[in-house]
């Protein structure tokens, strides 16, 4: 996956202003690009994130309306790795998606694991900033 450097530069602002609690969003893609949707965390623990119902099916809709895929799900580990947790692995069930995850353990120096989960298998896989 290549993620344009303005995409990248949008998503860790969203991440930082979260902190301390973690970031959610998606990256959506069109034959025009990549963008960057900021979603809201609903979850009342700073070490989690949760997608009101109301919100995520909104996007869904939007999404078909506008001609764009959701290429993947995104969201920060504020303290923690760019690993996906138990949690993360458990809540993931969608196959044609990718699974990001920036860790702002080092704010000023971010790190990003891309995954891909197929059935109880998680792959990591490679990705750009360009």
């Amino acid at each position: 996956m290549q993620i344009p450097k303005n995409v990248w530069e949008q998503l860790i602002r969203h991440f930082r202003c979260e902190l301390p609690r973690e970031g959610v969003g998606v990256l959506t893609g069109t034959p025009a690009g990549v963008h960057y949707l900021k979603l809201q965390n609903t979850a009342q623990n700073e070490a989690h994130f949760r997608v009101s119902p109301q919100e995520w099916v909104s996007l869904l809709h939007a999404l078909e309306e506008g001609n764009e895929r959701l290429l993947a799900i995104v969201h920060s580990h504020p303290s923690t790795p760019a690993e996906p947790s138990s949690e993360d692995l458990e809540g993931f069930s969608y196959p044609d998606a990718y699974m990001l995850i920036v860790s702002l353990q080092h704010p000023h120096a971010p790190e990003a694991g891309l995954y891909k989960k197929t059935g109880q298998r998680i792959e990591r896989c490679p990705f750009e900033i360009i």
